[in-house]
């Protein structure tokens, strides 16, 4: 781990390689896992264990859906992968970063992203998207040596402005970045290199936040997405389905070009992703940290932000993906679609939430388990699946 001389104060790291003896013992892990969770299923589904069976069946379905997802990320870390070494970037390519500007967004805020911009070291052009009437963000840009386009009022968001930055600047590669993320002078050394293989669509590096510690709903929403951000992402880049997020992600012009461009979406960042690897583009995803932005500091804004991600990804599972699956491998229409599936976590936690409500008030049990033994069943799968959590 090394500190940066880019005065913004954020720390290089990055992920270490898996030894063949940890890949040995967290299979080790998972067999043992499995086992366990066979024994609680004899356990489980005993015909005495029936209270109300039409509850019994529900509490069994929501109860098993969310041990089959935790055993697919079981899967999923046996194959963690991470390249074994960053590739050096080819001189002379042509590169573009671009970054966004709305109405209401801190001008300072802006500013700071322009300045780690101009600061990176490989050869590029820094391009704001400016959807504000206020001049200042242009003379920010330029005060920055980064190209302005005025785009104001485009359809779709986000996706709908880089389509149109698309259209009007001609760089094979592109950097986009969110207006809060403050990226490192070695940002782009982390990623271009990897373009050597012409069938790599985009890169992704992982995700950091600068002010995770300024309150207790940020730190919580920035522990959640580690998880996610390291050995989650680490496995899907081993079977193939690395996802491309909405920031720091680095794309092949020519592969959003093949798509029609970036997809415009609640989600837009896995619709793209979908698309690129439906037509046959590769990602790769390089766990280092080399830039930190913001998380949701607040409750409210944290469930505005959760709510956001859940309908862009229901609108994917149920829009998008089924029409997209011709053109992906087995792993990929897996992956995509327990992604897609994983905001059903709020109907689940819904209904274990009512069971206590409806046997105080009509004396009705689901299920007539004695406690002890499903604490001795249960003991030894929560058990291994921390031992597994905290071991990736």
């Amino acid at each position: 781990m090394k500190k940066s001389k880019n005065k913004n104060l954020w720390i290089f790291s990055e992920a270490r390689e898996i030894s063949d003896f940890e890949k040995f013992l967290l299979f080790v892990f998972v067999i043992a896992g499995i086992i366990c969770l066979v024994i609680f299923a004899d356990w489980w589904f005993k015909k005495d264990h029936i209270g109300n069976i039409w509850l019994y069946w529900a509490l069994s379905l929501f109860f098993w859906y969310s041990i089959s997802r935790m055993v697919l990320g079981w899967i999923n870390f046996l194959h963690i992968k991470k390249p074994l070494k960053t590739p050096e970037p080819p001189k002379g390519l042509k590169v573009a970063i671009f970054t966004t500007s709305y109405a209401g967004e801190p001008l300072e805020m802006i500013e700071k992203t322009l300045r780690a911009c101009r600061n990176i070291k490989y050869p590029h052009n820094t391009y704001l998207l400016d959807n504000t009437d206020d001049p200042a963000f242009k003379e920010a840009a330029e005060k920055n040596g980064a190209h302005w386009f005025e785009l104001k009022n485009i359809p779709g968001a986000k996706a709908g402005k880089v389509n149109k930055a698309l259209e009007k600047t001609t760089e094979e590669f592109i950097l986009i970045l969110d207006p809060d993320h403050i990226p490192s002078p070695e940002f782009l050394d982390y990623t271009l290199g990897f373009f050597k293989d012409e069938k790599v669509g985009f890169v992704q590096v992982s995700q950091a936040y600068y002010n995770q510690y300024r309150s207790f709903t940020a730190k919580g929403a920035a522990e959640q997405t580690y998880s996610f951000y390291g050995p989650t992402q680490m496995g899907l880049n081993g079977l193939g389905c690395a996802v491309a997020i909405g920031a720091n992600c680095t794309f092949r012009r020519q592969a959003l070009e093949s798509i029609g461009g970036h997809g415009v979406g609640l989600a837009e960042d896995l619709l793209t992703s979908i698309r690129l690897h439906s037509k046959g583009w590769k990602s790769v995803y390089n766990p280092v940290i080399v830039s930190r932005g913001l998380v949701p500091e607040d409750f409210g804004s944290f469930c505005k932000q959760q709510l956001k991600w859940a309908r862009g990804v229901f609108e994917i599972l149920f829009e998008d993906l089924p029409k997209l699956y011709k053109g992906l491998s087995a792993w990929q229409k897996f992956s995509y679609t327990t992604i897609g599936a994983y905001y059903l976590v709020g109907i689940i936690n819904f209904f274990f939430t009512l069971l206590p409500f409806i046997f105080l008030t009509t004396g009705i049990l689901p299920a007539r388990m004695p406690f002890e033994e499903f604490l001795i069943n249960g003991l030894s799968v929560l058990f291994i699946a921390t031992v597994i959590y905290f071991f990736v």
